[in-house]
């Protein structure tokens, strides 16, 4: 026997289990696939959800039971669900005990809007979507005075500046934003009011780099004003890059 032919043996004996395996393999998935083809949905079970109710999660999905579990479309369940307001991201996974799962992430409000008698209208997130309020959905943000635009459940606000706003919201810290009651916008700026030992101060934050404005405000808060719960604020002013100035019961400044 030649040296070639021995070495065409041994290779042979040593692809002949990959190809075994590789067949087994071939034959389980055919096996599977019809078997799945038989399979029919059984139940939609919904997980991750608080604010957005499962029923109206099962009814976006349309998915009814009955259907042929391969027949469902996860990427086509998807688009329906996050068209609920408070869904952000879903994923969807068809399990072989006839199961169809809707996993969903929820939005994360940064701001509270009001009508026009003074009740919650809709929360906000950091992309400008709008969350309508439901029970047990009670969140520390500040109120977002001054939203133009009507309430579309898939259509973030249109405004940029507002955007921008709730974008640098949500990038603070937290406890620096748990110090403004609200937000306002006047003139092209952006006002905060938060509730010191003295009374209200406005918060003068102009635009931009809101962020590291609150937690310069922070900061100062906790080293200026609630020190001297004797002193008045009316007006802090973080425009400046670094600085920060006031304006007091007695027209001075810092």
């Amino acid at each position: 026997m030649t040296k070639k032919k021995t070495t065409q043996q041994r290779l042979a004996k040593k692809a002949l289990p990959v190809l075994v395996v590789a067949v087994l393999l071939m034959v389980l998935a055919v096996v599977g696939w019809r078997w799945m083809a038989g399979v029919t949905v059984d139940a939609v079970e919904v997980v991750g959800a608080r604010h957005a109710e499962a029923d109206s999660l099962v009814v976006l999905a349309s998915v009814t039971p009955g259907d042929t579990l391969m027949r469902v479309d996860p990427a086509l369940v998807t688009d329906r669900v996050v068209r609920h307001p408070w869904v952000q991201a879903a994923t969807v996974r068809r399990l072989p005990t006839g199961t169809v799962q809707v996993r969903v992430q929820e939005r994360q409000p940064v701001a509270l809007t009001l009508d026009r008698q003074g009740r919650p209208a809709f929360y906000l997130d950091a992309d400008g979507f709008m969350m309508p309020p439901t029970p047990g959905a009670g969140y520390d943000v500040p109120l977002l005075r001054g939203v133009r635009g009507a309430y579309h459940p898939v259509t973030p606000l249109a405004d940029s500046l507002m955007r921008e706003v709730l974008a640098d919201l949500a990038a603070a810290d937290p406890e620096a934003n748990r110090l403004l009651t609200e937000l306002a916008f006047e003139n092209g700026d952006v006002w905060g009011y938060a509730v010191a030992p003295s009374g209200t101060v406005r918060i003068r934050l102009g635009h931009g780099n809101l962020d590291e404005k609150l937690e310069r405000l922070h900061a100062f808060w906790r080293q200026a004003v609630l020190p001297q719960p004797e002193k008045s604020f009316q007006v802090i002013d973080l425009r400046f890059a670094g600085q920060v100035v006031t304006r007091e019961t007695n027209n001075s400044s810092s």
